[in-house]
């Protein structure tokens, strides 16, 4: 139980990391596509 807890809990966590990169990038690529 402890350990799939801590799977999940770190899997959710790079999720929301990798998210937070990639709307990160989001802006740059408009600005990009609207010049």
């Amino acid at each position: 139980m402890v350990i799939s807890t801590i799977f999940w809990i770190l899997f959710l966590s790079f999720t929301v990391f990798t998210l937070y990169l990639s709307f990160q990038r989001v802006p740059e690529a408009n600005v990009r596509l609207v010049e």
